[in-house]
């Protein structure tokens, strides 16, 4: 399985950064520029990254 890190500094309060990042279908609009799409069924997430490689989570 492969894992990817990727550090971002974003300027806002930490309440703000965690109910976005706890919004399980949300994840393309956050990284956008990493991730191209995402669809969220069944309590499972795919995401198409923007080279086209596609990963269920």
């Amino acid at each position: 399985m492969a894992t990817i890190y990727r550090e971002i500094e974003i300027d806002c309060s930490l309440d703000k950064a965690w109910d976005q990042l706890r919004d399980f279908g949300n994840a393309a609009r956050l990284f956008a520029g990493v991730l191209a799409d995402c669809q969220e069924a069944s309590g499972e997430r795919t995401v198409t990254f923007n080279n086209g490689y596609v990963v269920q989570e």
